[in-house]
């Protein structure tokens, strides 16, 4: 994707900003005003239309700032779906929606960087080659760094300083530390997580362990 070119009153924009360390990636949304980007309509997964719904009250908008892996098409499954869902509908209700999630991995390209981007009226703030290697059923190559990652660390808590986010919703942490969540506690800002499936405890995601086995230790770790 091209670097967006300079705005008309000469601030850099996007991407571009971003890879000089001035990321711009919170504009109107992390202003807290209405983007008038259009929704296009689809199906969208009926939890998530229930749970905006069900929030959707009279007032100034929020600022949600959503934690996650990847999205769609890079990544598919149910997931993502219900995650962009969700974005899509709170952005559609009038809240601010900034998405911070670990991205993509170039293989001939080494030096990790915060990618930012916009699409469907959601500020895209992408961890390109995180130090976080996300390896799913096939587990983690460095455990120590799912607990505690600098440079992550440094990234998540200037989205916290700039989008100044009225909550935190985590979909998932698969690329990124639990350390995130603490950074939000100290910042004091209210945290949700939706556990879809079994990361937070297990680094395979399904209970089952290095031989396969279902994992019925009750020592997480063990």
């Amino acid at each position: 994707m091209a670097s967006l070119p300079p705005a008309p009153d000469g601030r850099l924009r996007g991407d571009h900003a971003c890879r000089l360390g001035r990321c711009g990636c919170g504009g109107a949304q992390a202003r807290g005003e209405r983007v008038p980007d259009p929704i296009g309509a689809g199906g969208r997964h009926p939890a998530a239309v229930a749970l905006v719904t069900a929030s959707a009250t009279a007032g100034d908008p929020l600022r949600v700032l959503q934690v996650g892996w990847g999205f769609h098409p890079w990544r598919v499954g149910g997931l993502i779906l219900y995650a962009e869902d969700l974005m899509a509908a709170l952005v559609e209700r009038g809240h601010a929606v900034t998405y911070f999630f670990a991205g993509r991995h170039y293989p001939f390209r080494s030096r990790s960087r915060l990618r930012c981007w916009h699409r469907d009226g959601v500020d895209m703030r992408e961890l390109v080659n995180p130090p976080i290697v996300a390896g799913l059923e096939r587990g983690t190559r460095r455990p120590d760094l799912d607990v505690a990652e600098p440079w992550i660390e440094e990234q998540f808590a200037g989205a916290l300083r700039e989008v100044a986010p009225d909550v935190v919703h985590v979909q998932e942490l698969h690329g990124l530390p639990s350390s995130l969540l603490d950074l939000a506690a100290k910042a004091r800002v209210p945290v949700v997580m939706t556990l879809h499936d079994y990361g937070p405890l297990c680094a395979t995601l399904r209970l089952f362990d290095a031989d396969g086995r279902v994992c019925t230790r009750m020592r997480i770790g063990a």
